[in-house]
């Protein structure tokens, strides 16, 4: 589940949605990798995405409004033997960008 999605979002298919998403409310979103650690079979990453709500698209209920915001994300891999990426936890930085744009205090 996600913040975005009443349904679990899963593969490519479910990375490109949020991607789509983000940037139909944030044009110019970016996303900073800042940390990550690993071991055998798990990488920690922190990111840094920020964006103007400047799209063409409502985000959480609210009109684009040209505020920016700038958050800290962080994503948990679970990688098989061979590297290939089996789960992704996402620790997501939602209540960062509803405060940027907005939406919560």
């Amino acid at each position: 589940m996600t913040p975005v999605s009443p349904t679990p979002l899963a593969g490519a298919e479910g990375y490109l949605s949020i991607v789509t998403m983000m940037r139909a409310s944030f044009p110019d979103v970016q996303w900073k990798l800042v940390n990550m650690v690993a071991d055998e079979h798990t990488v920690a990453v922190q990111w840094l995405c920020s964006g103007t709500f400047s799209g063409n698209a409502p985000f959480a209920g609210l009109a684009p409004n040209g505020r920016k915001f700038s958050t800290t994300v962080m994503n948990f891999y679970s990688v098989d033997d061979d590297g290939k990426i089996v789960d992704d936890v996402a620790a997501t930085g939602i209540a960062g960008i509803l405060q940027g744009i907005g939406a919560i205090p």
